[in-house]
């Protein structure tokens, strides 16, 4: 999407975007960091055939991320813009509008940390696989009709779109391959966690 930003919005829109991009990908490594050791956790579950703490351990997971990093993600929706003023000055406002939209687009995708690591825990790595699939053939196909139009905010809005979609298509998937029902699980963790 940068090549095409390049293209058809200029290369400033590069440099507003990469910022953008960059700093709301290290805030959502603060918080997605914990979930590489679902991974052995989720596995020795699965030697042990206890299916019910698999879903508690995803429970947890799902509560972890509303306790840690929900409070991260609204922030940067909401003090975007002072923030970018203070740090960067006001000709930097694409930056802040960039910034509140790929934040819930990277929350929407942190969400699929637990059910990503837990399912490769699980020896179900083409959930995985058909993830980045579905992730690429959006990429692509948003980024090619949005961009040319849209220039910078179809880029910001394409990438938001994707992640948000390829993250539901994720999390569907790994709910049918382990029997989690959907609503009880995310009633349970993002109503009342």
């Amino acid at each position: 999407d940068k090549f095409l930003l390049g293209r058809f919005a200029g290369l400033n829109w590069v440099a507003f975007y990469d910022l953008a991009f960059g700093l709301i990908t290290q805030l959502r490594n603060l918080p997605g960091a914990i979930f590489s050791a679902f991974i052995p956790m989720a596995s020795e579950l699965k030697a042990k055939g206890s299916h019910v703490k698999i879903e508690k351990l995803y429970q947890r997971g799902l509560r972890y991320l509303n306790v840690c990093g929900l409070p991260i993600f609204i922030f940067v929706i909401v003090f975007a813009y002072p923030v970018v003023r203070v740090w960067l000055g006001e000709q930097y406002s694409a930056v802040a509008w960039a910034l509140q939209f790929l934040a819930a687009g990277n929350y929407l995708n942190l969400l699929t940390g637990p059910a990503y690591n837990i399912s490769l825990g699980l020896g179900q790595p083409r959930i995985g696989i058909y993830f980045s699939l579905v992730l690429t053939g959006l990429t692509v196909f948003f980024s090619t009709i949005l961009i040319p139009i849209f220039g910078y905010k179809g880029a910001v809005f394409s990438y938001t779109v994707v992640a948000s979609t390829s993250a539901m298509f994720l999390i569907w998937n790994f709910h049918q391959r382990n029997k989690m029902a959907f609503r009880k699980v995310y009633f349970n963790t993002l109503v009342f966690p």
